[in-house]
């Protein structure tokens, strides 16, 4: 955990101990970097520019990475968007037709939280900020292994607490899944 959280409202210090918030998170799955290159730059074009559909270019390689993974999951849920919902909404529609399980909900910003954090900002306040702002609402996951899907992920933050969520409501294992890796 990062420093500079004592005395503030979410109470973690020190290693991430096994069998804690991180506990049901397993290895996940990023279609491309975003500072690579092939596939990293329709993969970025995708997560900074306009909202929209996940591209046709990137469909068949997000298709390929599944078949070749093949995360065990019984359920979806996203990570609600603020700046591209519609391409988090597609992924999650387009995932879910492949592998074959529902998505149930997302995990979304709370009510006047709904602008992301910069990314300029230390890692205790971006995980105090993230931890502000994310709420799951009542999807029932208990028990099972869920896929975890965001369009990018930057500091791995939005991800482990989103898993943190999901295993407060009971969830099995947890599979990370973006489009980018920051």
């Amino acid at each position: 955990w990062p420093t500079g959280l004592k005395g503030r409202r979410l109470q973690v210090a020190g290693k991430v101990p096994a069998g804690k918030i991180t506990a049901p998170a397993r290895p996940g799955r990023a279609l491309a970097r975003l500072d690579g290159i092939g596939l990293s730059n329709a993969v970025h074009s995708a997560v900074t520019g306009p909202d929209g559909e996940v591209p046709a270019s990137l469909r068949a390689p997000l298709e390929q990475m599944l078949k070749e993974w093949a995360p065990p999951v019984e359920a979806i849920v996203a990570i609600d968007s603020a700046t591209r919902p519609g391409l988090v909404r597609h992924l999650a529609a387009g995932v879910s037709a492949l592998l074959g399980v529902p998505v149930l909900g997302a995990i979304r910003p709370r009510a006047g939280e709904e602008e992301p954090t910069s990314r300029d900002v230390n890692s205790a306040h971006r995980l105090l900020a993230v931890a502000r702002r994310l709420e799951l609402p009542d999807v029932d996951v208990a028990g099972k292994p869920v896929l975890l899907l965001d369009d990018a992920t930057y500091s791995g933050w939005t991800l482990t607490l989103g898993a943190a969520l999901l295993a407060g409501a009971g969830a099995g294992q947890v599979y990370p899944l973006t489009l980018g890796l920051g």
